[in-house]
């Protein structure tokens, strides 16, 4: 065999061996790179719940309480046989009819003797700064819509004297700190007001009465005085 003969054999074979692991090499780097397929989510097993029953820690008594709603039930069925029910449905129905028609005042004001006027000023806490205090001091408190006169309605002066300034002041109410709303409402022929609790009184600082809410020339102010004496605060009403 000639050497040219022996040399292209070898380049021939040398070709295939490189062609063989060129395609081994692709073979490799493909499968290195080919991305798995997803799979769907398999759902997780629940958990088994193990129920253990645990021994009593004591002795066990039965209930022997009557039901409530049914002991309550039975005392109205024999409330209702002997006719105690019904009797104490009309007492508790006129307490409340002459609570409303004339309630309990908080505080039992006394009757006033001398005329006494004020100013009506804001409730300030003297806890706050001294800068908040002397700006708080500068507010001006508004005008009330109307005039407040507050009366003992069991007191026959204080109801004529409510009486004489009604025909002075047409726009006033009337407010009750005790005494009988519809009498007194009968008696002036006009809607009467009640101070419950006696916060509005409270409020104003009155301490007797009759006494009057009023717009005075500086702000709101609050006068009393006698009750046979109601003249003695028009001088301080505003035109």
């Amino acid at each position: 065999m000639k050497t040219s003969q022996i040399a292209a054999g070898f380049a021939f074979i040398g070709s295939i061996t490189l062609f063989t692991a060129l395609s081994a090499a692709n073979a490799e780097s493909d499968s290195s790179l080919r991305m798995p397929k997803p799979q769907a989510a398999q759902p997780c097993a629940k958990p088994r719940a193990k129920l253990e029953k645990l021994p009593a820690l004591g002795p066990l008594t039965e209930v022997i309480e009557p039901n409530i709603l049914e002991a309550f039930k039975s005392r109205v069925r024999t409330m209702k046989q002997d006719g105690s029910y019904d009797r104490r449905f009309a007492e508790n129905k006129t307490k409340i009819r002459k609570s409303l028609e004339t309630p309990q005042p908080a505080i039992a004001l006394s009757a006033a003797n001398a005329l006494r006027v004020w100013d009506v000023t804001p409730s300030i806490p003297e806890r706050l700064p001294e800068k908040l205090l002397r700006e708080s001091r500068k507010i001006e408190l508004p005008r009330i819509p109307r005039a407040l006169l507050f009366i003992n309605a069991n007191d026959e002066q204080s109801l004529k004297a409510a009486e004489k300034l009604i025909r002075k002041l047409q726009d006033v109410r009337v407010v009750l700190t005790s005494g009988s709303i519809s009498e007194a409402s009968d008696r002036l022929n006009r809607r009467i007001f009640f101070d419950q609790g006696s916060s509005l009184v409270r409020s104003f600082g009155i301490r007797q009465v009759p006494a009057l809410l009023f717009n005075g020339e500086t702000g709101p102010q609050c006068a009393e005085f006698p009750a046979d004496e109601p003249e003695l605060v028009l001088p301080y009403l505003r035109s």
